[in-house]
This record gives C-alpha cells, sequence and structure tokens, in this order.
C-alpha cells in the first residue's frame, strides 16, 4: 500500500472561501478517480503549540491518500481531475508544500 501524505501552507492572504473551495475539489476526487483506497484531509486544528520547539509554524492544511500500488498513485497524480484541482484551487493560495510518499506494508 501506497500512502500519500501531502502538508500545504496557504498563503497569510487565502480567503476562507478560497480554502474551503480546496476542500471541495478534494471532496470530488474519489468519485472520478477509483483507484483511491482512502482519501482524508482538512485544515489544520492548530492544536500543537509552537512554545520551546524552535520550529516554524504548523502548516495550515494536510491531506493523506492510500493507494494499493505505486501504478495507482500515479493515475491519481496525473488524473484531471487531480491536476485541475492542484491548479485552480491549491496553487492560486499556496506558500509551501511538503510531500511524502511511503511504502506501508
Amino acid at each position: 500500500m501506497i500512502r500519500h501524505i501531502v502538508v500545504l501552507t496557504f498563503r497569510s492572504d487565502a480567503t476562507a472561501a478560497e480554502r474551503a473551495a480546496v476542500s471541495d475539489s478534494l471532496a470530488a476526487l474519489p468519485a472520478v478517480i477509483p483507484e483511491i483506497r482512502s482519501y482524508s484531509f482538512g485544515e489544520d486544528l492548530g492544536l500543537t503549540g509552537q512554545e520551546g520547539l524552535g520550529v516554524v509554524p504548523n502548516a495550515s492544511y494536510g491531506i493523506v491518500a492510500d493507494f494499493e500500488t505505486v501504478a495507482d498513485y500515479a493515475r491519481y497524480r496525473d488524473h484531471p481531475a487531480h491536476q485541475a484541482a492542484v491548479r485552480d484551487r491549491i496553487r492560486p493560495i499556496l506558500e509551501a508544500r511538503a510531500v511524502v510518499q511511503v511504502d506501508l506494508p
């Protein structure tokens, strides 16, 4: 199983409507990309404080997606609906992004 983990930091001027549009566009993906086995996403709850950590503030948003195979992940990554969500909803408000894919036993 391949787990795809994305952490997004939105620009400080991103509006509530723009952030909601990210969630709306991501919510539509499992219906059109059958390779998605599990899909969860949402805005940071701000539960972890930064006191004494000496690190940058929490990111704005997280996405976790599971796929059976690397090929399934690649179909998701390259799917036009996913590409549109990234291009039209995420990139316009994106400040920073971190991504990792891990192979789960």
